[in-house]
């Protein structure tokens, strides 16, 4: 595999949490596609002047170990699969210094016109240079999707429109926000990283008082009487994202989520970003993640009454499973 990209984990990059948040972790990988364009004979894909480009199309993601602030990273990475008019690049974040698995990244990438993002096939020197740059030995099981499919033709949730009100009232989106210039790319769309940074800045929506209210229970249940709260927040240990269509500057965006299914382990949370204007979908997410305690930096299990009220949480619908208890379903 070839250095893509190598830098550090800045201090603003990180979040409540304490460590890298999940949109740098794509904005470094999309750093790493200039490089890549540039061994494939692709020079100047990323310029104002440039014809052709590549686009994620659809992205795997598994999270390793914490980057925290000042860790050096280095993101090494090959072409795994490769057609017209699409690739698939494999991609290792590792801490510089010690070598730590980070994350492993697997980006199905488009060969699409930079201004209508029209897919076009690759040059038969682009699809020979990508085979000269070819994975050895196939994705090794550390990048391998564990618990979210990838690269099966479908969305991870399926095609959707904004969903119908429930009876009552009008959905509330967790998130509701505006794309602004500053978040777009040379060539006017929504940057990658931001799909998951509108999750990252909705799901607090949802869990904060649900993480206030678990912290509170385990420091009454261990008698401790600090003066400082336990802090407990969340870990993403991996994620599918599906991009359908590309936000401009002055498009809006709403997301929607549930808990499709909890055990004292795990959540996993669907996500769903849409245009609620048009009512097109944007982006499709699904994420597991793990309840952190963000001093002792270790997962937690959740107790079975704070389980039920995840099962209160969740949003009915045929893909809506709760564990109520460990291992049973509610």
């Amino acid at each position: 595999m070839k250095i893509l990209y190598r830098g550090v984990t800045n201090a603003w990059e990180c979040d409540e949490m304490g460590h890298l948040n999940v949109r740098f972790y794509v904005a470094k990988a999309m750093e790493g596609l200039g490089p890549l364009a540039e061994m494939l004979g692709m020079s100047g894909a990323f310029r104002e002047d440039a014809n052709g480009t590549l686009q994620p199309i659809e992205q795997h993601i598994r999270f390793h170990a914490e980057s925290r602030p000042g860790t050096p990273l280095t993101i090494s990475g090959a072409p795994s699969a490769v057609g017209s008019p699409e690739l698939t690049l494999y991609q290792e974040m590792r801490h510089t210094h010690t070598g730590a698995l980070s994350a492993t990244l697997q980006t199905r990438l488009g060969h699409v016109l930079a201004r209508s993002n029209a897919a076009f096939p690759f040059p038969e020197r682009t699809i020979s240079r990508a085979k000269a740059l070819m994975l050895a030995g196939g994705v090794p099981e550390a990048g391998a999707p564990r618990s979210l499919a990838f690269a099966n033709g479908e969305s991870p949730v399926g095609d959707f429109l904004r969903p119908e009100a429930p009876a009552g009232g009008d959905w509330n989106p967790l998130g509701c926000f505006m794309v602004s210039p500053a978040e777009c790319d040379i060539f006017g769309w929504l940057r990658a990283e931001m799909i998951m940074g509108r999750v990252s800045d909705s799901v607090p929506n949802l869990m904060e008082g649900w993480r206030r209210d678990l912290a509170s229970a385990l420091d009454r249940e261990s008698g401790e009487t600090s003066a400082v709260p336990r802090r407990i927040g969340a870990a993403v240990l991996e994620t599918r994202i599906h991009y359908h269509a590309w936000p401009r500057a002055g498009d809006l965006i709403e997301t929607h989520s549930f808990i499709k299914a909890a055990t004292s382990k795990t959540l996993h949370f669907v996500h769903r970003l849409i245009d609620p204007v048009r009512n097109i979908p944007w982006a499709s997410v699904e994420a597991m993640a793990v309840s952190l305690d963000l001093d002792a930096r270790k997962a937690i299990s959740v107790p079975p009454e704070f389980l039920a009220q995840l099962n209160r949480m969740a949003v009915a619908g045929p893909e809506a499973k709760v564990v109520t208890s460990a291992g049973a379903a509610g």
